[in-house]
């Protein structure tokens, strides 16, 4: 976290619960826990924002949305999250926010027909604008979004060459938005 102590976001999967654990010193020996969800979790991501506090992306799996929290404190017992309804995500496989204020976020659909980029507007996500991306081949999962050194996107992920070769791309996006992305490269 911004404090310099380990912060993680995971699921409890029996219980659809979904926790922020923060280290308090470190070896980690000691540290709080706080439930953000109850019952719903779906994978989640984190990043530290520029005031040093985790910022959280993850799926409610009972309505189908994509949620931000932005946490305001480093063990995230405050905080806010968004529930923003046209962020619909039931089609989403996983989800990648990048460490950036504001959040960038992507995620692969479930089909793996397209990917989806969301540049926000603020820390909570409550406004921003989203590209859909429908590539020439099937991508299985979105492994990351970084921001380059001209302040652009990077996708990083995988596709299948059916039958059994996986492939890395690599999608530099050419604006903020991500909605004129360059060629993909493919490793």
């Amino acid at each position: 976290g911004g404090d310099g102590y380990a912060v993680a976001v995971y699921p409890v999967s029996y219980q659809g619960a979904l926790y922020v654990t923060k280290c308090t010193n470190s070896t980690c020996s000691a540290y709080t826990t706080t439930m953000l969800l109850a019952s719903g979790a779906g994978t989640p991501s984190i990043a530290i924002n520029d005031d040093g506090y985790p910022l959280i992306a993850f799926q409610n799996t009972t309505s189908d949305y994509l949620l931000v929290t932005e946490c305001w404190d480093h063990a995230c017992t405050t905080g806010e999250t968004t529930y923003n309804h046209s962020m619909y995500t039931s089609e989403a496989e996983d989800s990648v926010i990048v460490t950036s204020s504001p959040p960038k976020i992507a995620y692969t659909k479930s089909d793996g027909t397209q990917y989806v980029v969301i540049n926000c507007e603020n820390d909570l996500c409550s406004t921003f604008n989203r590209e859909v991306h429908a590539p020439s081949h099937v991508y299985n999962t979105v492994y990351d979004i970084a921001i380059g050194s001209d302040g652009l996107p990077v996708v990083v992920g995988s596709w299948m060459d059916y039958p059994d070769v996986q492939n890395v791309y690599l999608t530099k996006c050419t604006d903020e938005d991500c909605d004129d992305p360059e060629t993909e490269s493919e490793y």
